[in-house]
């Protein structure tokens, strides 16, 4: 008898060893992301300050040996799930489909994926593009991909199913990178526009994950599917109401998703990103801007134009223009995706921003009154501008 109860304590111990590494290897692998990634240093500072003014107020009011304890344990808990989140799948030999690598999102996100083993089918407009070749030299197995009518969906859904059968390979991620960018006030933007972004950035998506899920349901393995979003769902300044209006209805679709497949082996996920590489060629150049701000002054009557034109209107376009001007490197983000991708528990929402929108996100949601303050001081910030230009 005691020969197996020295065998189940030797049992126990290991376990608790192997456990105790693995735990360990996690929180190292999410210090290492945390002091690399600017997005997520700023995440887990500015839960380390909610954390630290929560257990503030209670060592202070109780002022007890119990209360202290509590504060270090809510400590151990932040590192705890900070350990948890650092868990992830090995993506080598894992299909991860992106919808579309025309634009510099697509791209970097298909080499970085390549890169830790992952095999990528990228959607392209034109797949024998010279400016895709990188991406064929690195092994990327690029598609001809257009959502833009039902028509072209089905064929370049057929063209993905080929792939998949041709390789024997469930697919075990989606990033729909499909989407356009826009700004503008509402005076500005026709509701013939509005109403064309709004389809290529949720109706068309709408139809993409319709088919999409024909395609994984049969699997057994999960399914990840990621779309690409903005921060501005969280926060409508002034000037983005084209992004958000359609960005926001695509959250709507998302949560809606991820709430009737709750049980099923499919897993959604949006990112929501900031601001990153400004006057990339890729991403968005100063070319790009000014064909935007044109096709907002195309969209414009005369009369408002003649109106707005008296008020505020060239220093407003610069404003709206001035969230292009952001970090130098996409890394921030990429880690998101690898994150919606391969993490064992992946989220329904991730925010690759700064400390500063973080923060105002979290003011918005329990104080809107303070937040729309903040707001409003930003758009009236051009008012002003103007007033004192009078003056």
């Amino acid at each position: 008898m005691q020969f197996l109860e020295d065998q189940r304590i030797e049992k126990l111990r290991e376990k608790f060893l192997t456990y105790s590494a693995e735990f360990g290897k996690c929180l190292v692998d999410g210090i290492v992301q945390v002091s690399v990634n600017p997005c997520k240093d700023a995440e887990f500072k500015f839960n380390m300050m909610l954390l630290s003014i929560v257990n503030f107020i209670i060592v202070s009011y109780f002022r007890s040996s119990g209360s202290l304890l509590v504060s270090i344990t809510l400590y151990l808990l932040l590192f705890f799930n900070l350990a948890l989140k650092s868990r992830w799948l090995d993506p080598s030999g894992k299909v991860i489909f992106i919808t579309n690598v025309d634009s510099g999102y697509g791209q970097e996100l298909a080499k970085y994926l390549i890169n830790r083993g992952a095999k990528v089918i990228a959607g392209a407009s034109d797949p024998m593009a010279s400016s895709l070749l990188q991406l064929r030299e690195d092994g990327v197995y690029l598609i001809k991909f257009d959502i833009s009518s039902d028509e072209k969906l089905n064929e370049s859904m057929m063209r993905l199913r080929l792939r998949l059968s041709t390789w024997s390979k469930d697919l075990h991620g989606v990033v729909v990178n499909s989407g356009v960018d826009a700004f503008g006030d509402f005076e500005w933007s026709g509701v013939k526009y509005l109403k064309k972004i709004t389809e290529i950035n949720v109706w068309q998506i709408a139809e993409l994950v319709k088919d999409l899920l024909e395609l994984v349901r049969p699997q057994k393995s999960p399914c990840r599917i990621a779309f690409h979003s903005n921060h501005l769902v969280d926060l409508p300044e002034p000037g983005n109401l084209p992004l958000t209006l359609s960005k926001s209805a695509l959250r709507c679709l998302v949560t809606a998703l991820q709430s009737e497949n709750r049980n099923s082996n499919v897993f959604f996920s949006s990112i929501y990103p900031g601001v990153f590489c400004y006057n990339n060629p890729c991403i968005l150049s100063l070319e790009n801007r000014d064909a935007l701000q044109k096709n907002i002054m195309n969209q414009m009557s005369p009369q408002t134009k003649k109106i707005l034109k008296s008020i505020y209107l060239e220093k407003r376009i610069q404003y709206c223009t001035s969230r292009f001007e952001g970090f130098n490197s996409l890394e921030p983000v990429l880690d998101y995706y690898f994150d919606a991708l391969f993490s064992l528990e992946p989220e329904l929402e991730y925010f690759p921003v700064d400390f500063q929108t973080r923060a105002h996100i979290w003011l918005r949601k329990i104080c809107p009154s303070l937040s729309n303050k903040i707001l409003n001081r930003n758009a009236l910030k051009l008012l002003n501008y103007k007033k004192k230009k009078l003056q």
